[in-house]
């Protein structure tokens, strides 16, 4: 009796990272409010992290995902980043 058990056994895991794609896990992430984009955040890298307003306006280069979005959500409120 001939069983296609062991062709799929030897198929790699769709949930294992391949080769190369380990450090790549994403690029860009969208922050939200509610239901509403209000921006987003491009990973720069050993740069950092790059937050955009709504309107794709550069907010500026943090050191980590979390600066980087409370200054979308700051500057959302009608802040100034930094202020």
């Amino acid at each position: 009796m001939h069983s296609d058990l062991g062709r799929f056994a030897r198929r790699p895991s769709a949930t294992k990272p391949t080769k190369g794609t380990e450090s790549q896990k994403f690029r860009i992430v969208s922050v939200t409010s509610g239901r509403d984009c209000v921006g987003h955040i491009v990973c720069r890298g050993k740069l950092g992290f790059e937050a955009f307003d709504r309107d794709d306006v550069s907010l500026g280069i943090f050191r980590d995902m979390q600066s980087a979005a409370n200054a979308i959500v700051e500057c959302d409120d009608g802040g100034e980043v930094g202020t």
